[in-house]
């Protein structure tokens, strides 16, 4: 028999809830523990998401024995571009127990129904702006700190449940050879044009980061709009997910784009892979956490291109094959033996393809995010 216990935020139980988390990956070497502070954040009452949005959690346990959670959340604001859905997030999925993971999707499930929800994507942790997906191809590559990572038998699980794939994405990683040097030949003399005609591509300016944060809000929030799944946030809340990357930037990774006029119409963010070291902290950010990351960091041999900002009016001008050239230029320079282009939407990867010439098939992780009809329950 399964027993359901379902918590307000603030209110759930941190070891309870991080044991679940953990149960499934004791034995995988790859996995990357999330921070302690982090999942502390995610299970308070005070996080940002609720100045907007509602959540509930629910852990599942056979007798004395947790066997799978969950986090439901709803957000009126959720956009999804179809008259009359209203959509509702399953995230933070992880189990132990099969029919203990059954229980908490269907509890997670009904409470969502009784807030409103029609629809339900899932695994996402509240938007597109946390955690999101599950990958479902590559699992013998290591993931990247913030890549989506699950057992292989999470996606099967949520299909015989009867969720649907809504959205599919990939990661191309790819060793830097002749085909993307000699596409670099051609589109860096697109990237002299736009310089001449006065397009300025810019190091970001790690001394004015707030200050080059609020511009990359104001550009994402434009510049993803009609993206599947966008939801505008304001800039607390932007500040809260992304101020923290500062201490992950490598000067020259992460380009900005100004236009004639000193706007901001485009930006470029990658960093160097940092997971050995990460991973090693175990979760833990105080001193001994810190003095594991600095004694098993690596120098990074693979380049983690994270996401990418343009306005229309950039994208036009061709802007994307400049700052790619300058990027991949940068990439070159400093030796970097791979690079990845990650969590790429299926329909959006034009902004990428133009440089996966030298990627293989084995080298390609796939990730899915699914849908659940409410109505039909």
């Amino acid at each position: 028999m399964v027993d359901i216990d379902q918590f307000a935020p603030g209110e759930v139980p941190f070891e309870r809830w991080k044991s679940v988390g953990e149960a499934p990956y004791y034995d995988d070497p790859k996995w990357i523990p999330p921070f302690d502070s982090d999942i502390r954040k995610d299970l308070s009452s005070k996080h940002s998401f609720l100045k907007h949005g509602r959540v509930r959690f629910f852990i599942g346990r056979a007798g004395q024995r947790d066997e799978a959670r969950v986090m439901a959340a709803f957000d009126q604001q959720m956009e999804t571009g179809v008259e009359g859905e209203v959509v509702g997030t399953l995230g933070f999925f992880e189990m132990v127990g099969l029919e203990s993971a059954y229980e908490v999707l269907e509890e997670a499930l009904r409470w969502l129904k009784r807030e409103g929800a029609t629809t339900v994507w899932g695994p996402m942790n509240r938007s597109i702006w946390h955690g999101y997906r599950f990958r479902t191809r590559g699992f013998h590559i290591s993931p990247f700190y913030g890549e989506p990572y699950n057992p292989p038998d999470y996606p099967r699980l949520f299909e015989d449940f009867g969720f649907q794939s809504v959205k599919q994405y990939r990661t191309v990683e790819l060793e830097p050879g002749e085909g993307l040097k000699e596409r670099l030949k051609i589109d860096l003399k697109l990237l002299k044009k736009l310089e001449d005609r006065g397009y300025q591509f810019r190091n970001l300016e790690l001394a004015n980061f707030d200050s080059e944060l609020k511009k990359i809000h104001s550009l994402i929030m434009d510049s993803y709009q009609g993206f599947f799944g966008f939801t505008a946030i304001d800039y607390d809340e932007f500040y809260e997910l992304y101020s923290g990357l500062k201490s992950f930037v490598e000067d020259g990774l992460v380009i900005t784009v100004f236009d004639k006029s000193g706007d901001m119409i485009g930006v470029l963010f990658s960093m160097p892979d940092l997971s050995e070291g990460i991973r090693a902290m175990q979760g833990k950010s105080n001193w001994l956490g810190k003095l594991r990351y600095l004694w098993n960091k690596k120098d990074a041999e693979r380049v983690i291109v994270l996401f990418a900002g343009l306005t229309r009016r950039a994208m036009r001008l061709g802007v994307p094959a400049g700052v790619g050239a300058s990027l991949h230029t940068r990439i070159l320079e400093r030796g970097f033996k791979r690079v990845s282009h990650a969590l790429m939407a299926e329909g959006l990867e034009d902004f990428w393809q133009r440089w996966e010439t030298d990627a293989r098939g084995e080298d390609i992780v796939e990730y899915k995010l699914y849908s659940f009809n409410l109505r039909e329950e």
